[in-house]
């Protein structure tokens, strides 16, 4: 693809004026990037950074928080489906021309690859990536997705800057010269305001569940997708729930749920009638973590940085994660790590943690919320990418 002759961008780089940033994504889901996105446009310094956010589809929960952020312009491109490829282009290449964003930052691969033809259509000077998962292998996708996937890689080396969330994802991409030259890892932020110890939360929700205060708690949060392997999480629960009968499992997220067939077959195994709690997607996951003893993820693939972990540890609670993605690498030695796909695994970590006692586990918890604070801040992560962007302004593609 032939790059457009790009308009100047030095009054922002020397900060004459604020750098303009426009964020494109599908839409304002409760999902993890979608949260770092509104997170991350809620806090720049606005003496520095104009930011604003195109979505394919204006629909999401997480709507009303971007509205809380103030001064942050929100455009519906009007989407009509999974084919309406020209249309859509025409109506995001005529966003980028009246709006003249510096920067065109896309967030998720569909979002990638229709940002860098609209935004080279548009003559955006600058096209950033955002790649938020490790490598994709499930052998179940769709042809469409299959699709979206390799054109994100082709089309990788012809934008500016590709921000990872995951050092896995950099690591994946460093064998390939065509983008690894112009890439730059970036972790998520957590909240830890809105996530934090809180016992009178653990007490009320533990009441609203009726779980009682000495029950002991997994639980795992995340939609029903391929990708977050349900059947290893219950299936482990299962193994488990024979050996601790004071064990309760706790399962949150989009699809996850009673009124799931599959999944509803999962938790009626035998031990895990009447301890398995499905609770769908909620809003209130920050009151939910503190009711947890442990945190889980059996993610089998494609995770990058998975937030709910993070959150947890910022709630003071430790966790086990598969080998997928930097889940290790966030929990380092505050909790374990199996790998995927392994039911046994997963029940013998719960059970190594649970077996060491409240005390272990407290200790842990503290240590967990010390290393996100200390590593993984909200602050660090939109600082980090200020700066990423006046180095690409400024200079062309920073350097990690």
């Amino acid at each position: 693809m032939r790059r457009q002759p790009q308009r100047r961008v030095a009054d922002a780089a020397d900060g004459r004026r604020p750098l303009k940033v426009l964020y494109l994504i599908r839409s304002l889901g409760a999902g993890g990037a979608e949260r770092q996105l509104v997170t991350l446009v809620s806090r720049p310094d606005r003496r520095r950074f104009a930011p604003a956010v195109a979505l394919f589809y204006d629909e999401g929960p997480l709507r009303r928080d971007l509205a809380a952020a103030g001064d942050v312009s929100r455009y519906d491109l009007g989407k009509r489906g999974r084919w309406d490829l020209a249309g859509f282009l025409g109506r995001l290449t005529g966003l980028i021309r009246r709006q003249g964003p510096d920067v065109l930052h896309c967030y998720l691969t569909d979002a990638n690859v229709l940002g860098l033809i609209g935004g080279r259509l548009g003559r955006c000077p600058r096209i950033v990536f955002g790649v938020r998962s490790s490598r994709m292998a499930n052998p179940d996708r769709d042809l469409g997705v299959m699709i979206s996937q390799r054109l994100g890689r082709v089309l990788a080396g012809r934008a500016d800057l590709v921000i990872y969330n995951s050092r896995t994802a950099l690591e994946e991409s460093s064998g390939d010269h065509r983008w690894a030259h112009h890439g730059v890892f970036i972790p998520n932020g957590i909240d830890t305001v809105r996530f934090r110890p809180d016992d009178a939360a653990r007490r009320a929700v533990r009441a609203e569940l009726g779980l009682a205060e000495d029950d002991l708690v997994v639980g795992q949060v995340g939609r029903d997708n391929p990708k977050k392997d349900w059947p290893t999480f219950f299936r482990a629960a299962a193994r488990l729930a024979a050996r601790r009968p004071s064990v309760k499992f706790v399962g949150v997220g989009r699809g996850v749920e009673g009124a799931n067939p599959r999944l509803r077959a999962l938790v009626q195994a035998p031990g895990l009638a009447g301890r398995t709690l499905l609770l769908g997607e909620r809003p209130d996951v920050d009151r939910l973590m503190p009711a947890l003893d442990l945190i889980s993820l059996s993610s089998a693939f494609g995770e990058g940085f998975p937030n709910v972990v993070g959150e947890a540890m910022a709630c003071g609670v430790p966790g086990v994660v598969t080998r997928v993605g930097d889940g290790p690498r966030i929990v380092g030695s505050t909790g374990l790590s199996v790998p995927p796909r392994s039911p046994d695994d997963l029940a013998a970590a719960w059970t190594a943690l649970l077996d060491q006692g409240a005390e272990v586990r407290r200790r842990l918890g503290i240590a967990a919320r010390r290393r996100i604070e200390s590593r993984f801040s909200v602050e660090t992560m939109v600082h980090r990418t200020e700066d990423a962007y006046q180095a690409l302004t400024r200079r062309g593609r920073p350097v990690d």
